[in-house]
């Protein structure tokens, strides 16, 4: 099964807090309107949510549920349109002929 490494869980919540920062101070501002207030309270909240955000990561890494099976590249798969209990129906004409495996 595949699993996300730290590193990537790290990156992943680094850069969603970068948007989140900016977000989170732009909302604030328009409520508060002063600048350090502010930035006290978007650093407070940041910095606890990045430490759940990183705790919530890691532990859905290593839920194995609805997990793929990563042995062979995403671009060597091919998806299944049919399987040998499925039935196959042509048309000629008027007539439909049925065909099963």
């Amino acid at each position: 099964m595949g699993s996300e490494s730290r590193t990537r869980s790290l990156t992943k919540m680094i850069t969603y807090r970068i948007v989140i920062v900016i977000l989170s101070f732009a909302i604030t501002y328009y409520f508060t309107g002063d600048a350090g207030q502010t930035t006290t309270i978007s650093a407070v909240f940041n910095v606890a949510g990045s430490v759940v955000y990183y705790a919530y990561e890691r532990v859905w890494g290593a839920i194995q549920w609805g997990k793929l099976d990563t042995a062979e590249p995403a671009s060597a798969r091919v998806p299944v349109l049919a399987t040998p209990q499925s039935t196959l129906a042509l048309s000629k004409g008027n007539t439909s002929v049925l065909l099963e495996d």
